[in-house]
């Protein structure tokens, strides 16, 4: 399980699409995408959405994104 942690984006989403079963896009996880993330590029509502169709709880993630000190704007 810890390989995860490797720092490779193709890991995380080998790891990401077993583990969350069909919640994300039927396109499959964006390697673009997650390689942004891992590279501490600000998340933007756009690439939230090439995840996953839709987000039930903004302020949610909103809320976890500044926990962790991550940069955001879903303006």
């Amino acid at each position: 399980m810890l390989n995860i942690f490797d720092g490779q984006a193709q890991t995380y989403i080998d790891w990401a699409t077993v583990y969350f079963e069909e919640s994300y896009k039927e396109s499959g996880i964006p390697l673009n995408t997650v390689t942004k993330i891992y590279s501490g590029e600000t998340l933007t509502k756009a690439m939230v959405l090439s995840i996953i169709d839709e987000l039930e709880d903004w302020d949610q993630l909103k809320a976890d994104l500044k926990e962790i000190d991550y940069p955001f704007s879903f303006d």
